[in-house]
């Protein structure tokens, strides 16, 4: 987990370096910019490793039981590592000195160049760890999901989602939203399984 974070900050710092540092300031361009990597990256990933679908190893095995629903241990390990780096990026960003600075720069880059920010060096530090939590995600989804280069697609639209709902820039309205989320998808998928079952019969 810890190598795969790694790699891709770096990975991500250079993007933010090469390709949108010298487009600061035309917003359209970076989202342009960012879409087309999104389109170019699965090629270019299944170019390079293959495009046939793989399985990872499951780190644990087994399911625990609790008021008659059952929940395995790896989804809950997977929940549990969740929730510890959703609490690091939170008290990062709240607590930290160079938090502070990417949330003053957010609010308005200017003044904090005035008031002494490297604005450069935080929106390369800023985009490295964007891209390391994107890699945890990943490596925490690969054993759950079949791991092929669209394994990010379902993700990333309800990333966009979550982030609708919980407003940009907040983390813990990100994480409501991601629980309603998830609750809505739970709920929705046992009442329509239900309904359908019923017709059938």
């Amino acid at each position: 987990l810890a190598l795969s974070m790694l790699g891709v900050a770096l990975l991500g710092a250079l993007i933010e370096r090469g390709l949108l540092r010298p487009r600061r300031g035309q917003e359209f361009t970076i989202v342009i910019i960012t879409i087309a990597i999104a389109i170019i990256a699965p090629p270019a990933t299944g170019a390079l490793f293959g495009f046939r679908q793989r399985s990872v190893p499951h780190v644990v095995t087994g399911r625990f039981e609790a008021f008659g629903v059952f929940i395995s241990k790896e989804r809950l390990l997977i929940l549990a590592a969740s929730a510890i780096l959703f609490a690091l990026l939170y008290l990062f960003i709240q607590r930290t000195k160079i938090g502070m600075a990417l949330r003053a720069i957010s609010q308005d880059d200017t003044a904090s160049a005035l008031q002494g920010i490297d604005i450069n060096r935080h929106a390369t530090f800023s985009m490295a760890v964007a891209a390391a939590m994107a890699a945890a995600a990943g490596v925490l989804l690969a054993p759950v999901y079949f791991v092929d280069t669209s394994i990010g697609d379902l993700a990333l639209v309800k990333a966009i989602i979550v982030v609708v709902l919980g407003g940009m820039g907040s983390i813990p309205g990100a994480a409501v939203a991601g629980v309603a989320l998830g609750l809505a998808e739970s709920l929705g998928s046992g009442f329509l399984g239900e309904a359908e079952g019923a017709e059938e019969q």
